[in-house]
């Protein structure tokens, strides 16, 4: 029984993703249950943010594009006008691609979580290693629930930027996740990364379960032992917990601002560092680069 889609945009804890294995199954109904005046308020805003949106793109991306949208209309109070767009769209896609598409959307599909300095750069490092499915821009590891940019940056709320990768491990295993994570930061900074100190921008390992654990432990262990760096390994390993995505206009901001963010990850002197700690095998593993 597929709970009505009005019923389903008040509901923060509901994905995207599950409107789309809901719409799939039950397809008219859940659309039609909207009233007329949301279903077509819902839709013309969403032509309006992106007409392009079912113009020659494939089902994968438009999905991608939807489950990010949804992240940052889930941080979002009193916005259900947002949320019934993203949920409309989530809806026509359902209604107009193949069950095929959505069934092994996120079937074998893994997450890891880490920090490693502002998140643009991190998400932008990880979208161009081959397996990595899409990368998501957040804030974990704090106390605060739904935390702001701003109250993140400013410290006290225990949070850092960080990112969530989800991959197919098929492709990618999380080993060599974590080897391409190590030697795309500076995992001998305690302050910050780069240009960019305090607490919010330290790096850290968020794992998820115990094999998880073992693996990123087992890691760090064996690049200490390695002596390649000059420094110890400062990098904590915590508990993955609640994980916060950031704002819409953080999300895949090196595309979305492509001159902003060169010019700022050069100034920020992140490249530069990178080579000097880890010479020719920095970003080993992300294409591209």
């Amino acid at each position: 029984m597929c709970p009505p889609l009005g019923q389903l945009a008040h509901q923060n804890e509901c994905s995207t993703l599950q409107v789309i294995h809901c719409v799939v199954s039950c397809r008219r109904d859940v659309v039609l249950d909207v009233p007329p005046a949301v279903r077509y308020a819902a839709w013309g805003r969403m032509r309006t943010r992106r007409p392009d949106l079912f113009q020659n793109r494939e089902p994968e991306e438009i999905l991608r594009y939807l489950r990010k949208r949804d992240a940052g209309f889930r941080r979002r109070e009193n916005q259900t006008m947002y949320r019934y767009a993203s949920l409309f769209a989530a809806s026509m896609l359902a209604m107009f691609a193949t069950p095929a598409v959505f069934a092994a959307a996120d079937e074998g599909i893994a997450v890891a979580t880490f920090a490693g300095g502002c998140f643009w750069c991190v998400e932008s490092d990880f979208d161009k290693v081959p397996g990595v499915v899409d990368t998501i821009s957040g804030y974990t590891g704090g106390t605060v629930e739904s935390p702001t940019y701003k109250q993140v940056t400013k410290g006290g709320t225990g949070h850092r930027e960080a990112v969530q990768i989800r991959y197919d491990p098929k492709q990618v295993s999380y080993e060599r996740l974590l080897h391409i994570f190590w030697r795309s930061v500076d995992p001998t900074d305690s302050g910050g990364q780069f240009c960019d100190r305090g607490e919010s921008y330290q790096t850290a390992i968020f794992v998820g379960n115990e094999e998880e654990q073992r693996l990123a432990e087992a890691s760090r262990e064996m690049l200490q032992q390695s002596m390649v760096l000059d420094a110890p390994v400062v990098t904590p390993i915590e508990p993955a917990g609640a994980f916060y995505p950031a704002e819409d206009y953080h999300q895949d901001y090196y595309t979305k601002n492509p001159v902003r963010y060169r010019v700022y990850r050069f100034s920020c002197g992140r490249d530069k560092r990178v080579r000097q700690v880890w010479g020719r095998r920095a970003h080993e593993g992300i294409e591209r680069h």
